[in-house]
């Protein structure tokens, strides 16, 4: 009974070590995803470079352009933001891709051309949270 005891062990702790391993992944709610881009559109409203970034993935490609962009539109006009028809499209648990409608107007400021863009924001899970890597734009519609 004692040598079944020791050839068993091993079985055993082995089962356990694997069903007490780390966390699997597991694919985000498609809530968790959108708050990013919603926290990205108020901090942007709101017109606070620092909250806008904190939504961006530091990793980009576009990081630094997207921070000097910021300073220069916040500095130069008031803008209004509509976001609509967002759905996200596909995801895993370190990657989704949301799809998109954003009507910018011009409240003031120089000159101006209001716009229409859909697109796809990718987003990447770094840190515990989503943040958006980068955007396709897939069409524009300039407005009067």
């Amino acid at each position: 009974m004692k040598r079944f005891t020791v050839l068993c062990t091993p079985l055993v702790l082995t089962l356990f070590l694997v069903g007490c391993g780390a966390p699997r992944s597991k694919v985000a709610s498609d809530a968790d995803i959108l708050a990013t881009i919603n926290e990205n559109l108020i901090a942007m409203q709101r017109e606070d470079a620092d909250a806008t970034m904190a939504t961006i993935d530091e990793s980009s490609p576009a990081y630094a352009s997207t921070k000097d962009m910021l300073g220069v539109i916040f500095n130069q006009y008031d803008l209004k933001y509509e976001l609509s028809d967002l759905k996200v499209i596909e995801k895993n648990s370190r990657e989704a891709k949301v799809s998109f409608t954003q009507v910018t107007r011009k409240v003031s400021g120089p000159e101006f051309q209001d716009n229409k863009i859909t697109g796809v924001h990718t987003l990447h899970f770094k840190d515990g949270k989503w943040k958006i890597f980068g955007s396709t734009i897939t069409s524009t519609e300039h407005l009067n």
